[in-house]
């Protein structure tokens, strides 16, 4: 007899119970596919957060699903059902990894469609904003294009080659921290043209010496390399590569701007004047070598409104010393203690 036309051979060939575990399996593969779907299509914030959880939770359902899908869809069954599931759950499961995918493309997309791209920098369409400048980049000289009016936040954040940008007079704004961690860079100068300076602009600039400001600048003035507003009243950026190890800030000052001595690791000692009421937030941070600063006055008050990652002083370790007549001081100030100033060494 002919094994087609056993009777055995067709039930075992045939059986429900194969037919079922591939229906079975075209289930879990489609289930999996689905729960990494809603994984990655979540938004948890752009974080390295939501990649690790992707990576960790929606990619292994993924793996598990197409290999279930692929064992479905070899399973021998006497019905398609089984397979059109298992088909269905191989298909979803490359779902997720099109929902990863779509914020680049679309982000590459409209890159294309909005900016202008110039030897590895980013403009706007019409050439007005530098939007970004790559660190990848190993020329040492840049000169903004003329047509630049601003510069946009961190533009030319840890471009480390260089060690000399020229600003056009047609710049008339630079955004927060536009060339920090730019830590070759040895001098530069702040054209006539620019009336807005965004805080922490030239934050981690180790090599800078000197800020220079054009003579004719309405907002801002230049002392000895360190950037005040016109009247000297704020103390807008103190440049990291200078060689002072004291310094005393001059007593028109009123106000210290937002990280004004960030990464000031040569300083040991600040004196600040009693005209001072207010200190930005970070003014003095990660100032490595200070020991001491001297307030001559009474206690100012923190913008960080003492939130520890905003203090003054974030991760500076100073003493903090005043006069014994002046008010408003504690035991600490900043997170650091407070002492007279007859206590100091």
């Amino acid at each position: 007899m002919n094994s087609s036309e056993d009777p055995l051979v067709q039930k075992q060939e045939y059986s429900p119970r194969k037919t079922k575990t591939s229906s079975v399996l075209g289930v879990i593969s489609i289930i999996l596919a689905l729960i990494a779907l809603i994984i990655t299509s979540c938004n948890f914030g752009g974080s390295m957060g939501e990649v690790l959880f992707i990576i960790l939770f929606a990619f292994p359902l993924m793996i598990s699903s197409l290999i279930i899908s692929i064992i479905g869809l070899f399973l021998r069954s006497k019905t398609l059902i089984g397979k059109k599931l298992s088909t269905i759950g191989l298909i979803l499961t490359f779902f997720p990894i099109a929902v990863t995918l779509a914020p680049a493309l679309k982000e590459w997309i409209e890159d294309k469609r909005y900016n202008t791209f110039v030897d590895g920098i980013k403009f706007n369409k019409e050439m007005t904003v530098l939007i970004s400048y790559s660190e990848n980049k190993k020329e040492t000289n840049y000169t903004i294009p003329e047509s630049v009016n601003i510069i946009k936040t961190h533009a030319f954040a840890n471009c480390t080659s260089l060690t000399s940008i020229t600003i056009p007079d047609s710049v008339t704004s630079i955004d927060w921290g536009a060339f920090r961690r730019c830590r070759s860079l040895k001098s530069i100068t702040i054209p006539d043209g620019v009336t807005s300076i965004g805080s922490g602009v030239f934050v981690d600039c180790s090599s800078l010496k000197t800020i220079k400001v054009g003579a004719g600048n309405v907002n801002y003035t230049e002392v000895n390399g360190v950037i005040f507003n016109t009247e000297k009243t704020v103390l807008h950026t103190y440049p990291a590569g200078k060689a002072e190890t004291n310094y005393r800030i001059p007593d028109s000052v009123t106000r210290i701007g937002e990280m004004a001595f960030m990464y000031c690791d040569s300083l040991t000692s600040i004196t600040i004047p009693d005209g001072v009421t207010r200190i930005g937030r970070r003014a003095i941070g990660n100032c490595t070598s200070l020991t001491a600063v001297t307030f001559l006055g009474d206690a100012p008050e923190e913008d960080s409104k003492g939130h520890p990652s905003g203090r003054a002083l974030w991760r500076s370790t100073p003493t903090i010393y005043r006069k014994p007549e002046a008010k408003g001081w504690g035991d600490t100030w900043g997170g650091r203690p407070v002492k007279l100033i007859s206590e100091m060494p």
